[in-house]
Parts: C-alpha cells; structure tokens; sequence
C-alpha cells in the first residue's frame, strides 16, 4: 500500500511506484492511493500504466480495507502512522514534514517503522533496497507488525474520556 497523504508535494508517490516496478514481482500487487486534484496526477498515472498489478485509489473516505489487505505500507510519517499502527501494518515511512521527524525516530527504535529521512533525501534506490530487505524477510515484517500493534490498540480515545470522566467524577 502506497500513501503519502493529500498532498504529497514531493512526489514521492511516483518514487515508490517506480522501486515497486524495480522488483519486476507481478505476485505482488500494489495499491496506491493519492487524490485525483493532485498536481503529480499525470506522473503517477503514467507510472502506472499498463502495470496490471498496481490498483489506484483516490479520494476514499477511509484507508482501512486496503491497510487490512496489504503486507508493508510505504508512506509519509503524520497521522497515518498511528492507523498502520493500530492496524498492525509494517511501514516504510518518508518525513514529509519537520513534524514528523520526531516520531518517525522514535517509531524506528520501537521496530514499527523503517524510517527511510526526509523527503528530499529519500531516492527510488532507497525504497528499493528497503524493499527488497522486507520481502526477502518475512520474519521481519512479523516482527514490525507485532511491535506496531503493541504501540497503538485503537483504543486511546476510550482511555483519554475515561480519565477525563473520571476527573469530574462522573
């Protein structure tokens, strides 16, 4: 699964899709999500192009169904990285911002996440390479699931109410 969120200004997007075709595995299917208003629109389409195994997504109102399908996520840092979390989904992630630099970090010491830098810095042969380790490793993504889902259980919200409930004694 391939999602750098609504903006993906750096066209990472098309980044992932060529490393995907760099693998030549027509087993593995990948599906890609970006908004149709975006201005990398013609390039990712382009890289798609008579790939019978990349779906393309846009504008859903939810990525769940497609995290619960998918193996690995490549995608930026933000508030996705809790869903995959949660979701139990091994990430390759890229800081599309300075605010997700931070926790890109920490999720990379916790075994979540391969935390690949910043944008600008990150290449086609990056993601390859990352790539081709997680496949060749299946024991890995194991492991990465299993520590995303001791990091996030979806239930945090729950948590946050109760204490605040809790707190006026309700």
């Amino acid at each position: 699964l391939v999602y750098f969120g609504g903006v993906d200004e750096h066209n990472l997007t098309s980044r992932a899709i060529s490393a995907y075709k760099a693998l030549n595995n027509p087993d593995i299917e990948l599906d890609v999500v970006f908004p149709m208003n975006s201005i990398h629109v013609n390039a990712i389409n382009k890289h798609a192009l008579n790939c019978k195994s990349i779906n393309i997504h846009s504008n859903l109102k939810t990525l769940a169904p497609l995290m619960n399908n998918a193996d690995v996520s490549i995608g930026a840092g933000g508030t996705t990285s809790w869903e995959r979390c949660c979701m139990g989904l091994p990430a390759i992630t890229v800081s599309d911002g300075e605010n997700q630099k931070m926790t890109n970090n920490k999720l990379a010491k916790l075994g979540a996440i391969k935390y690949l830098g910043e944008a600008r810095s990150v290449t086609v042969n990056k993601i390859y390479d990352t790539l081709l380790n997680l496949i060749s490793s299946p024991d890995k993504i194991k492991e990465m699931s299993k520590s995303a889902k001791e990091l996030c259980d979806g239930n945090g919200s729950k948590r946050v109410a109760g204490h605040i409930l809790e707190s006026f004694n309700i």
